[in-house]
């Protein structure tokens, strides 16, 4: 696994942590200095910010290093939604999945 799939991997399972520690984040973030990934950090941790804590200066320093190309989340999106803000598109159902699934979906 290359390392920016590593990081990707990580953030999909963020939701389920309590607390960030958003100086080691950014720490992380510029070692790499992608645009991508601070484009989806911003985006996944603005959804989940009031449940994660995180603050509204780590969201901007991820807005303000994302770039300004229109990007994917992830690869085979069915049902899309666009965000201006983080010119990203995503599920339309970000915060319904699960493990790579519906949360309330049959099984």
């Amino acid at each position: 696994m290359n390392l920016i799939a590593g990081l990707e991997e990580v953030l999909s399972c963020l939701v389920f942590v309590n607390s960030i520690d958003e100086t080691k984040m950014l720490k992380y973030l510029a070692l790499y200095d992608n645009p991508f990934l601070y484009q989806k950090t911003g985006f996944i941790f603005s959804e989940y910010q009031r449940e994660l804590g995180i603050s509204d200066d780590f969201i901007k320093i991820c807005k303000d290093r994302c770039g300004n190309s229109k990007r994917y989340l992830t690869s085979g999106i069915n049902n899309p939604a666009y965000s201006g803000e983080w010119k990203l598109v995503y599920p339309k159902n970000i915060k319904r999945i699960k493990n790579g699934g519906l949360e309330d979906a049959a099984i």
